[in-house]
């Protein structure tokens, strides 16, 4: 390795692979997609750590300009649409929250397909810290509660960092009749039914 990085024929290349091999030069939004879509967040690699790939999603994200912010936003809903992956687009979605993107919600509503998804967005903007949030995300999370079914809410209503009944607490969505009341009832005295999941 160290005979690659000191030969004075390569030392013009910038970009060696994790052996020390040279790489080929890719662009940062190659770069992201490449590992966006070759991860599963947080989890280690024969290479990298799962935090070191979180932190180079967050870094790469934030060097994007204005123009490649837009491509991001649209891989945030590839990586969950078409290629089913639940954590990393829920983690680009908050660190694409602190650059000005247009309908922010409409990327919320995108990566926001299951239950457990509203109370992991949470966890993973709070994982630095508490913090308020934006009304944008707000105002998707009470919307999403209108999505689902209460085999749906219990199926997911789990004892982790963040709870289903924090969740909703926080964005206060308004029950559509009194099914839906009682429903919310439910979730805010932790009284939902035990589901079959057999």
């Amino acid at each position: 390795m160290s005979q690659i990085n000191n030969n004075p024929y390569i030392a013009s290349y910038a970009a060696y692979t994790h052996e020390g091999a040279i790489a080929k030069p890719i662009t940062k939004l190659q770069e992201l997609r490449r590992t966006v879509l070759s991860c599963l967040l947080w989890e280690d690699t024969f290479y990298e750590s799962g935090s070191d790939i979180a932190a180079r999603i967050e870094e790469l994200i934030a060097d994007l300009s204005p123009e490649e912010i837009v491509v991001a936003a649209l891989l945030t809903e590839e990586a969950k649409t078409k290629y089913k992956l639940r954590h990393v687009p829920l983690f680009m979605s908050i660190c694409l929250q602190a650059h000005p993107v247009r309908n922010m919600h409409v990327l919320y509503r995108k990566v926001i397909t299951r239950v457990d998804d509203m109370m992991e967005l949470l966890a993973i903007y709070w994982r630095n810290g508490k913090k308020p949030l934006p009304a944008s995300l707000k105002k998707v999370l009470a919307e999403a509660f209108h999505k689902f079914d209460e085999y749906q809410f219990s199926k997911y209503n789990r004892d982790k960092a963040v709870k289903l009944r924090d969740v909703m607490f926080l964005c206060h969505p308004k029950p559509k009749g009194e099914a839906q009341k009682e429903l919310f009832k439910k979730i805010a005295d932790n009284t939902l039914a035990t589901p079959d999941t057999w």
